[in-house]
């Protein structure tokens, strides 16, 4: 089965961040997603002066230079902020590509690099698209992170690879939520579903490549036609395929489509949650901290819906529960705690921007 992450939010804390080291050709597995949301690095509360935000695009794909616009996620209209179109994976060459990703952590990984290298084995047993894949070279960027991604998984985008629990492709692309394929995988997923899992190769490949033309096809998305065919020829439509994995230097092609470049030598960060103990009285406004978000279009409405964002929780704190915790939207998700080993902690200062 495929666990498909979705955008990540940020999570409640209330403790410091951690530095995370992250060990070179660690063994991990890749999985799949596009919601069309906006995603975690998108918002300038996440990226602590590391980087500049990752840009946002309008329903019709016209670049946004707001990073407090609404995720269209949690209020869809024309204006609201989502995924932009050139976040698609792509060929460098035969053996090695680009692209973006959620990653394995939480806190400052905005902009960090990683080279993967797939094995040719499948996380959840063989299958034949990992092994057409093995030796190949994907360099992703991050550009949302996963409380609910563990820690040996990459969730690469890919157009057509599955919403989750949240969607906004079905507003933005104009179909319905039935020809997105399967919530959690996509349209390798419905064609495993249609097909079996013993079919040949190529026959997941016909089956991927033809809802690519049928969501995409015909000009009416060309850059999302083109990551998802990507995923039909160079990735070799590879479910969920077993990977070594290291940080490196990003390269310049990554950096010009989402203008995040990092600080020489910056280090991500781990951050460590605690729970808070006492569900009860609504915040009001004093319970809030401080926070430079814009807020006007925050309801008591448009914050039922909660995004994980830092924006979504520092705007909608006064109409939520005091130290509420809320679970993410899919209980078939994998956990989102990381490794975390004795000396790879240093204690580190608390945001000053969270809502308690």
């Amino acid at each position: 089965m495929c666990y498909m992450m979705t955008t990540a939010r940020s999570f409640p804390f209330l403790v410091s961040f951690a530095s995370l080291e992250i060990s070179s050709f660690e063994a991990a597995y890749a999985t799949r997603y596009w919601d069309c949301c906006k995603a975690h690095c998108s918002w300038t509360g996440n990226l602590f002066s590391q980087s500049p935000p990752l840009g946002t695009c309008s329903k019709e794909d016209v670049q946004q230079h707001d990073p407090s616009i609404v995720s269209a996620c949690v209020s869809a209209s024309s204006a609201a902020a989502f995924t932009c179109h050139d976040n698609i994976p792509w060929a460098v060459s035969d053996t090695h590509a680009y692209g973006f990703a959620a990653v394995p952590a939480t806190g400052d990984v905005c902009g960090s690099c990683f080279e993967l290298t797939f094995t040719g084995n499948g996380q959840h047993g063989p299958n034949p698209g990992a092994a057409a894949l093995k030796g190949k070279v994907m360099v992703v960027q991050a550009t949302n992170i996963g409380y609910d991604v563990s820690h040996e998984q990459f969730d690469v985008m890919i157009p057509g690879g599955g919403v989750g629990a949240f969607d906004a492709c079905s507003y933005q692309w104009g179909v319905s939520k039935d020809k997105l394929g399967v919530q959690y995988g996509g349209f390798l997923s419905a064609c495993h579903q249609l097909h079996g899992k013993n079919a040949a190769h190529d026959v997941y490949k016909k089956c991927v490549a033809q809802k690519c033309d049928d969501v995409f096809g015909d000009n009416k998305f060309p850059q999302l036609h083109s990551g998802c065919k990507f995923f039909v020829n160079w990735y070799e439509v590879a479910d969920n395929p077993v990977l070594t994995h290291r940080p490196v230097a990003c390269p310049s092609e990554l950096v010009r489509i989402s203008g995040m470049q990092r600080k020489a030598g910056t280090i991500p960060l781990v951050k460590v949650t605690e729970e808070p103990s006492d569900p009860g009285t609504m915040a009001g406004s004093k319970d809030c901290a401080p926070t430079s978000c814009n807020c006007k279009w925050a309801t008591q409405s448009t914050c039922s819906t909660d995004d994980r964002t830092v924006c979504n929780k520092a705007c909608c704190c006064r109409f939520r529960p005091k130290n509420q915790t809320r679970p993410r939207g899919s209980a078939s998700s994998p956990a989102w705690f990381l490794r975390i080993r004795p000396w790879m902690l240093t204690v580190a200062m608390l945001n000053p921007f969270v809502c308690l």
